[in-house]
């Protein structure tokens, strides 16, 4: 198991727990620079999840010392909260799918090792969750295609699943 850090103070709270940096997922959507220098230096191992293709950019200088992954937006409804909803059409969190050929380029140009997802919270069922994740695996397979035809040996390895149901539906 490990600790997902939607914010510094988080990244924190793992580190001090004792949590090993591979084992330390940081998707804050606002990452500030010192906190990347400070995470590439004291976290080596620790994945890093842009939240669009414009911060792949910001985050390529610390590849090798960080894994980067990428947040995809599936372009799905799920039955959550309207205030847990951040995978529909209108979501500013992550690159969304119907980007694809976007997304497949930037897998081809970046070091990225994983596709994140986050349906929605509080979630009443897991329909949209698994319309959401098949569409990411299904990503993920294409992308490998693609790195395997450019001769790449590198891979996704990583879907990082974020969201889930309501408490008492566990």
């Amino acid at each position: 198991f490990g600790l997902e850090a939607a914010t510094w103070e988080e990244v924190l709270l793992a580190r001090a727990a004792g949590c090993p940096p591979e084992r330390i997922v940081f998707d804050s959507p606002v990452k500030r620079p010192h906190e990347l220098e400070d995470c590439a230096a004291n976290s080596p191992g620790m994945l890093v999840n842009a939240n669009s293709l414009e911060e792949l950019d910001r985050l390529k200088p610390f590849a090798g010392r960080l894994r980067l992954g990428l947040r995809i937006n599936p372009m799905v409804e799920v039955d959550a909260p309207s205030v847990y909803q951040v995978s529909g059409d209108e979501s500013k969190f992550g690159t969304p799918i119907a980007d694809r050929a976007a997304i497949l380029e930037a897998v081809l140009a970046h070091p990225i090792e994983a596709l994140h997802v986050h349906s929605g919270s509080s979630m009443n069922d897991t329909h949209g969750a698994v319309r959401a994740l098949t569409r990411l695996r299904d990503l993920a397979v294409e992308a490998n295609e693609r790195l395997a035809a450019a001769g790449s040996g590198r891979r996704i390895t990583t879907l990082d699943i974020g969201g889930g149901l309501k408490p008492e539906h566990l």
